[in-house]
């Protein structure tokens, strides 16, 4: 196989790419914008874990209201019926 170097009338010369992955790179705004979309991206996990932690906290607060209500009736009764003795 033979790799035409432009001799030829109305044909291009065959050129290399400079180096390998040489097209991949990110312009300076192209990379800055990135950054941006995963400080974004990291404030939203932030956000939806806070998010969890104050329901949890909610739903602890709610548990122990109940266990302490329960735990004084039930030293309440217990006090009636030591009495009625």
């Amino acid at each position: 196989m033979s790799v035409d170097m432009g001799d030829s009338e109305g044909t291009q010369p065959v050129s290399a790419p400079a180096s390998p992955g040489a097209q991949d790179r990110m312009t300076l705004d192209q990379e800055v914008g990135h950054y941006i979309e995963m400080w974004k991206q990291s404030v939203e996990v932030q956000m939806h874990f806070n998010d969890i932690e104050w329901r949890i906290r909610g739903l602890a607060l709610t548990v122990a209201t109940f266990a302490l209500g329960a735990a004084g009736v039930a030293a309440k009764d217990a006090l009636e019926s030591v009495g009625s003795l």
